[in-house]
């Protein structure tokens, strides 16, 4: 009997050196994305900014939909900034972890590593 070599789904196969530098970069970027907001967050908590002039548009988008109420913008914040940290943390941990081998990547691969999305 023949081997089926067909494949199915879309697969996409990447070297291990390639995906740990993805990975790291996916990590500086949150970690980068934690301290702006913190640093937004810090600002907003001295009253040293005022909402409608926050340039980052996350945070704009926040403070917006929030209706400006001081305390959810606040909290909504932390919690990106949370979020964040934790995203990075663990691309880091990947990172460090994987096998030297090539990865088959699955659509659900692709969307946790932010290079497709859930839905088109």
């Amino acid at each position: 009997m023949a081997e089926d070599k067909t494949i199915s789904g879309l697969q996409v196969e990447i070297k291990p050196t390639e995906l740990r530098k993805l990975l790291q970069d996916k990590s500086k970027y949150h970690e980068g994305r934690a301290k702006l907001l913190e640093e937004q967050l810090k600002k907003l908590k001295e009253g040293g900014v005022a909402l409608s002039a926050v340039e980052d548009d996350e945070v704009a988008t926040v403070a917006k939909s929030s209706n400006y109420q001081a305390e959810a913008v606040l909290k909504t914040l932390q919690d990106a900034a949370n979020t964040n940290r934790e995203k990075a943390k663990v691309y880091a941990f990947i990172a460090t972890h994987l096998a030297k081998k090539t990865y088959r990547l699955h659509h659900e691969d692709m969307v946790y590593l932010g290079l497709a999305q859930r839905h088109w």
